[in-house]
């Protein structure tokens, strides 16, 4: 499958209209689910609007034929960092997001006093390229996790997006078509605005500051109230893991119906996927950061390096130190 950009000719803008420019910046194994969120958006707008007002480009730093993970093909044009700038810019997320491509596109823009939005993978990109900074930036949050255990970020947030010196960061991924209808909120009527989130199926186009959900406890209707409540706890506790009965107390159950409950649910015991959480919490932080392990063990609750590595290799089958070494032969 394979998404074009969308062209705007004279005869679909009225005389005093000028095109509102879009330039989606996409790499190699770049998000389909963002990219479709924004082309979908702007095209649902255009046809509600009855005129071709919003127009899109995909740019990248290697033109021509770019790849999603999935196989989605889109035809991206090369990018010149200082020229031919859209008034907005949109940086997808994916897993081969690398911030030095897109940096000197996204200082040009910030000159030019033009809107850049950077999404999920692509914030995070951001973020460490900025090393440490007081500026309002946030990510998807397992990224914000990871950052806030890495980095000296005194204004990282779980909000969905957050706004400075120009730049957007945002949690991206399932927000993105949230994001892109309130960008565009001021070119359209408020009823043109209903009717997009409308056609969208939005209940409603959450504000950009309203904190992300985070972790399996946060899909409510997914496990019920007791088994949720016992889940959010685990995840705000990795670094302190509470005892069963201490969850169960919290949770208002007793310690045999909550075990009733997880091996109903997930097939084991509420400790053993208390640890589960917790080495998944390492196993981010031994791919994603360079921190050492010992501190890595103490950030997810085990008191040694040995402790976790012997519960890394029961859920991996490898070591950490095995993990980051086969990382750095590819």
């Amino acid at each position: 499958m394979r998404l074009n950009k969308k062209t705007v000719t004279s005869d679909s803008l009225n005389a005093d209209e000028k095109p509102i420019t879009f330039e989606i910046f996409v790499q190699h194994k770049f998000s389909e689910l963002e990219v479709s969120a924004v082309v979908s958006t702007l095209n649902i707008a255009n046809q509600i609007l009855g005129r071709e007002l919003f127009y899109w480009t995909f740019v990248s730093d290697i033109p021509g034929l770019v790849e999603s993970r999935s196989g989605l093909m889109v035809r991206a044009e090369p990018v010149v960092f200082d020229q031919y700038l859209k008034d907005y810019m949109i940086v997808v997320g994916g897993s081969g997001i690398t911030a030095d491509s897109w940096m000197p596109r996204v200082r040009a823009m910030q000159r030019k006093k033009n809107l850049v939005a950077i999404l999920s993978d692509a914030a995070t990109a951001y973020i460490r390229s900025l090393r440490n900074t007081e500026m309002d930036v946030t990510s998807h949050w397992r990224d914000v996790q990871i950052l806030d255990e890495t980095g000296s970020y005194p204004n990282l947030s779980l909000k969905y997006a957050e706004r400075a010196s120009g730049i957007i960061t945002s949690a991206g991924t399932s927000y993105t078509a949230e994001l892109i209808v309130r960008l565009i909120k001021e070119f359209v009527s408020h009823k043109q605005y209903a009717e997009i989130g409308s056609r969208l199926i939005l209940q409603s186009v959450r504000d950009t500051q309203s904190e992300q959900p985070k972790g399996e406890s946060y899909l409510m209707n997914a496990f019920g109230p007791q088994i949720s409540n016992a889940l959010q706890i685990m995840e705000e506790n990795v670094a302190e893991p509470m005892s069963t009965r201490d969850i169960s107390d919290e949770v208002g159950v007793s310690v045999r119906q909550l075990e009733r409950l997880f091996t109903s649910s997930f097939g084991i015991s509420p400790a053993r996927y208390f640890k589960k959480v917790r080495v998944g919490k390492a196993h981010a932080l031994v791919t994603e950061t360079n921190m050492k392990l010992i501190d890595i063990a103490l950030a997810t609750g085990f008191n040694s390096v040995a402790s976790l590595s012997a519960a890394y290799r029961t859920e991996y089958g490898k070591t950490p130190n095995k993990t980051r070494s086969g990382m750095a032969s590819h």
